[in-house]
């Protein structure tokens, strides 16, 4: 059974007897294949007073759905009306059209050629929407991957403006409340592939049906702002202002509240499309990928640049020390590695790590290093060797100052200024007491000779190095 259609203007089969009164009162005298002839032409005035009656100018453009019927096949396409100007749809460019709206409240076209039959579908593109989004449905119309809940969120119907003029009603949308609600299989569906800061998953604008998800596989939804054209809050369950859902094989990181803020740059489509057993495939051969080396300390500068500052020099320095004892640094998905050389022959054992353990432990390379070269210059065997050494010690010196500097950024150097500053007001207030400075300076040795711990709230690595001069 048809569905419930709102006829704007059609020449589809128009039937001569529903004109054959009419004809004849207003045009007498004239043969039936006149009158005939003459209501084709009747007909297709009415037309220019229906794009008079809707003309009705929009604020955005107006993006028409296409279901072709051509001579190799039905096709699917688009085409943007950017005048934004209801008339404009009633272009007729086949042989019979007609326009209706249907119980949906959409415009739609049905159109008759030599070739076949096309359908079209009128939307008006919603306030707010980016280009990029409405260039992703135009791709996936092209492709005829687009589903209604993909033209809903970028699009919105026009049967409210013609019911209007014409005086019909048509049932409330509930459109986006649909697409909105509608779940998906995981296994089933096709997504985009997206990047969340520096981090790869795929997306989709439905929901998911979360018991669909296997094992290692992590979804998040997308909440949009004032703006519901972009994600701006990234949580476990979102209900209202949802924007879509990411499947990533890596968990994040939440704040207290479940949440993740994400600005504009943060997000962002690769242009790929893949199902999810494609996409854990891709991921597992990029897990087997070894991190890059970095090739200077230039290249470690720009990489650290954002979270811990770096000059060229320290780079150098850094990549150094780290070599010269058998590491490497390098990168991967937007995280610092170390690589251990002994590991095995011709292999690299590469684990995550931090720019604060690699300062601290090339801070504490360098002080064995002053340790000996200083304990050695006073086993010269001559001015030579003497001259030799000194040299050696003097640019372990310069290189101490440029790791110190580097340490004091590190979170163990302000652990450190953070106890410096504890020690020294604890000192001061047992100074005050019975006793004196002398009686301080006895409590707190025998504080370290019963072995107390005085470091309660440092890290390890911190209470490992105390001692060191600095």
């Amino acid at each position: 059974m048809e569905a419930e259609k709102h006829v704007i203007w059609s020449d589809l089969n128009l039937d001569y007897e529903d004109w054959r009164e009419f004809l004849e009162e207003e045009y007498p005298g004239r043969t039936e294949d006149e009158y005939r002839m003459l209501m084709y032409e009747l007909n297709a005035d009415y037309l220019d007073d229906e794009r008079s009656n809707l003309n009705i100018q929009l604020s955005m453009p107006i993006l028409v759905c296409a279901d072709l019927g051509l001579w190799n096949g039905r096709k699917t396409g688009y085409k943007m009306i950017d005048s934004g100007n209801i008339r404009d749809c009633l272009s007729d460019g086949c042989d019979y059209n007609e326009w209706f709206v249907d119980q949906k409240g959409d415009l739609r076209c049905t159109a008759v050629h030599h070739d076949g039959t096309n359908h079209y579908l009128y939307r008006a593109v919603r306030e707010g929407i980016p280009d990029w989004m409405i260039g992703r449905l135009q791709d996936k119309l092209y492709d005829g991957k687009a589903t209604e809940a993909d033209i809903a969120r970028v699009t919105r119907r026009l049967g409210d403006e013609i019911a209007a003029v014409y005086g019909y009603d048509i049932p409330e949308s509930d459109e986006k409340e649909r697409f909105e609600m509608e779940k998906i299989d995981v296994g089933e569906e096709e997504f985009d592939e997206i990047e969340l800061m520096d981090r790869t998953g795929i997306f989709t604008e439905l929901r998911v049906d979360k018991s669909t998800i296997p094992d290692g596989v992590y979804c998040y939804e997308l909440r949009h702002g004032d703006d519901d054209s972009f994600p701006a809050e990234l949580e476990e369950n979102v209900s209202v202002n949802y924007f879509g859902a990411i499947l990533m094989t890596e968990k994040l990181e939440l704040d207290k509240e479940g949440k993740l803020p994400i600005e504009y740059q943060d997000f962002g489509y690769t242009g790929d499309k893949m199902n999810l057993e494609s996409f854990i495939a891709r991921c597992r051969e990029r897990d087997k990928q070894e991190p890059d080396c970095f090739q200077g300390g230039k290249e470690l500068a720009d990489f650290l640049e954002p979270t811990f500052p770096i000059t060229e020099i320290e780079g150098e320095k850094l990549l150094g020390y780290m070599e010269g004892h058998g590491f490497l640094l390098g990168y991967k998905d937007g995280e610092l590695y170390r690589g251990d050389l002994c590991y095995a022959q011709e292999e690299t054992l590469w684990e995550p790590y931090s720019i604060d353990d690699a300062v601290n432990a090339a801070f504490e390379w360098n002080d064995d290093l002053l340790q000996e070269a200083k304990a050695g210059l006073s086993d010269s065997k001559d001015m030579i060797d003497f001259a030799n050494k000194k040299s050696y010690f003097d640019s372990l010196c310069e290189d101490e100052k440029i790791l110190d500097a580097m340490f004091d950024r590190t979170r163990y150097g302000k652990e450190l200024d953070a106890l410096a500053a504890t020690l020294a007001e604890t000192l001061i207030q047992d100074m005050k007491r019975e006793g004196g400075i002398d009686a301080a300076i006895e409590k707190m040795a025998a504080q370290i000779r019963a072995g107390e711990d005085l470091l309660p709230d440092v890290s390890p690595a911190l209470k490992q190095n105390t001692g060191r001069s600095r």
